[in-house]
Formats: structure tokens, sequence, C-alpha cells
């Protein structure tokens, strides 16, 4: 199985956007199943130069405030699909040079799965390695996440 990220431009003004592709390809002769669960929503992790993660944010996601939301039995979603020898899975993704932070509220309906961080300015002058955690597990070996550099400048 080969993973390649490809990202639109490798160098981007301070609060831009870059698209990032994700590109999954069964290269071998056998068909390989993947296995998702959890949180199937496609993010990015993002550190400077000296490994600070910078997103997600430190800390927890805000959660639903509403107290009948703890009653409600909210199952994570589970799913697999099957990559034929040749297949190729692709998804694209954006990412933009902001510093993020939590939104102040959580989710307003019970069983949200994902809370989308907030931009909170612009990120400094700096290369920035971007990493999509891959949201599935298969049988034949999980690959390492894949990750680029993107420098961020005037």
């Amino acid at each position: 199985m080969k993973v390649t990220l490809v990202v639109s431009t490798s160098s981007v003004a301070p609060g831009g956007h870059v698209d990032l592709t994700l590109a999954i390809v069964n290269a071998g002769a056998a068909p390989i199943p993947l296995y998702f669960s959890g949180d199937l929503t496609l993010g990015v992790e993002v550190r400077d130069d000296k490994g600070s993660r910078l997103a997600p944010p430190s800390g927890n996601a805000p959660k639903n405030a509403d107290a009948r939301c703890a009653q409600v039995d909210c199952r994570l979603p589970e799913s697999h699909v099957v990559l034929a020898p040749g297949a190729k899975a692709h998804a694209t993704l954006g990412w933009d040079a902001t510093r993020k932070a939590w939104p102040a509220t959580g989710p307003t309906t019970c069983c949200t799965y994902h809370v989308d961080a907030v931009a909170s300015g612009p990120l400094p002058d700096g290369t920035y390695h971007v990493k999509v955690p891959l949201p599935y597990e298969t049988n034949h070996g999980n690959p390492a996440d894949p990750e680029i550099a993107i420098r961020v400048g005037k």
C-alpha cells in the first residue's frame, strides 16, 4: 500500500490557505481491507520546527453542555472498504496557516463526533509540519501518517 500527501503549494502567506490531497493506492496483488472507526473526519496535526503542537489545539474540545446528552448512547461509527489491487482512494482537505483555538461553546446536538477548532490569528513566518492522521486500520500493517512541510512567509 502506498500513501502520499501532496500540497497545492509549498509556501503560503500567514493566514493563507493550501489544499492537501491524500491518496492511498493498493500497489499489491491482493485486496486490502481498511477498517474505520471513531471520528471519521479527516483533519491535520500541525507542529512548528521546534516540535510544538499547534493544531489541534492542546486540551480537549468543548463538550455539549446539555445534561440530557450524557444519557444518550452515542455509538461511534464503524465501516470498512476494500481496495482492490491497483485501486486508489483519495481525499482533498484544506489547511489554513492560522493559529487555532477551541471554540468557547461545544456542539449544539447530542452525538456530535467532531468539533472544529477556530482560527485565532495568522501563523508567524516559519516552516510547519502538517500531518494527516489516517483514520483506519488494516490487516496488512498500518503505514505511517503522511506528513509534509509547508513554509509560511510573506
